[in-house]
């Protein structure tokens, strides 16, 4: 006698049913059975109260045991415990019934889910999370406590599903190229492993740096570094395509929601990446002196990039006042300096200047101090912080007259001249 379910001979002699499964019970007699030709019926055991399943035809009923052997449609409940039960096939004589052991649970299983990174990762900067679910092949109910036998990287081993059917890995590379993941599980049903198999692609660089060209008005920058911008109308951002691969894609940046900013079209909107690359005409307001990013999406690329955007103005007074024992200087009269006392030259920014952490000094056009002692010296860098760089001015010992003194960044060379007097 020999059992088959579903055409697939059993393995095991424990016959794996599954909830919500419909399964096709099918029973041969051996050649030389005296069962051969006879009627028979599937039962339950006697000592067990009733049966977990629904079975067609009906428990008890007979049917001819042939050629062909004897079949049954087991249907069975999508929600239970797990629970093992007997089943006796009976002929219509009174010979000793054939008992078969059946295991009642989730021994169907699946990979419901898979998920990795659907675009190249970069060596050095990224990590690949791999995750796998695993549910019931028939209910789709997420199962706990599963076995994945992981192939990563030249590396196996084993990880157990979590209580909401996810088994993860953290994907740390060492080397560039396509690196085949591969997991199995066992599944009872099939007496079979199941088994998935995917790709990560890691790569030196990012598309980013290597596979786009970026131009400011013209001039090709690296992203890394960014753009410095002076304010001004029309000014034109641009990306080539340096890779086919990336043409096609659509290309947009997430937050270009600066108020002194403007661009046409929008830099929020997404636009196709053609041979001919993309262009917008970007507009920065007057007077400003700021800082701000532009993070760029790709569809080809799975990495947002964050590219910086600094701003200088072409006058120091619209980054923040330059006083005189706290009086604002203008351009538009001169300054008075007194010989019989030190005065300070203070120059504070505005907050979240793009001139914070650069190097300033004060200059003399004419190269005549006319007996002023400046300190720190004239032409000497200091650093402006947020709190701004000041300058002291010894008057006493000087001579009156005119001379011109100019506030200037070292780089970029952004400058402010003063006409001053100095009184007796």
């Amino acid at each position: 006698m020999k059992d088959n379910r579903e055409q697939q001979s059993m393995a095991t002699p424990l016959l794996y049913f599954c909830h919500g499964g419909t399964h096709t019970q099918t029973v041969f007699a051996q050649a030389d059975s005296p069962w051969f030709n006879q009627h028979v019926s599937l039962n339950g055991d006697p000592e067990q109260a009733s049966l977990p399943v629904t079975v067609e035809p009906n428990i008890g009923k007979y049917q001819m045991f042939g050629e062909d052997g004897a079949s049954w449609k087991l249907t069975c409940p999508a929600e239970g415990v797990d629970t093992e039960f007997m089943l006796w096939l009976q002929s219509e004589f009174t010979a000793q019934p054939y008992k078969i052991p059946v295991s009642l649970g989730d021994h169907r299983i699946k990979f419901s889910k898979v998920t990795a990174p659907t675009f190249p990762i970069i060596l050095n900067e990224d990590v690949a999370v791999l995750a796998v679910e695993v549910a019931s092949f028939y209910t789709g109910k997420v199962l706990e406590g599963v076995e994945i036998e992981w192939s990563v990287g030249g590396e196996s081993f084993k990880k157990h599903t979590k209580v909401d059917g996810w088994c993860e890995h953290i994907f740390t590379p060492k080397n560039t190229g396509d690196h085949e993941i591969h997991i199995k599980m066992w599944s009872p049903y099939d007496n079979d492993y199941v088994q998935h198999s995917f790709n990560v692609q890691v790569l030196a660089t990012s598309p980013w740096g290597s596979d786009l060209e970026f131009l400011w008005n013209g001039v090709p920058f690296a992203i890394g570094e960014g753009i410095q911008a002076r304010p001004a109308g029309n000014q034109k951002l641009r990306i080539n395509a340096k890779n086919s691969n990336l043409l096609d894609s659509r290309i947009y940046a997430n937050n270009p929601d600066m108020g002194w900013l403007s661009s046409v079209p929008l830099l929020k909107n997404p636009k196709v990446l053609g041979g001919s690359g993309i262009e917008w005409f970007i507009t920065i307001q007057d007077g400003v002196f700021s800082t701000g990013n532009l993070d760029w999406s790709c569809s080809k690329i799975g990495q947002r990039r964050n590219i910086p955007l600094t701003v200088f103005g072409r006058h120091l007074s619209h980054a923040g006042p330059i006083t005189i024992d706290g009086k604002v200087m203008t351009t538009e009269k001169y300054v008075e300096l007194h010989k019989d006392r030190t005065q300070i030259m203070r120059f504070i920014p505005k907050p979240g200047s793009s001139l914070i952490g650069l190097e300033f000094t004060l200059r003399l056009p004419r190269n005549d101090t006319l007996g002023l002692v400046f300190t720190p010296d004239v032409e000497k860098p200091i650093r402006l912080t947020e709190q701004g760089v000041e300058w002291s001015i010894d008057g006493r010992g000087a001579r009156t007259g005119h001379l011109l003194i100019s506030v200037e960044c070292v780089s970029p060379n952004i400058r402010e001249t003063f006409g001053c007097d100095i009184l007796p």
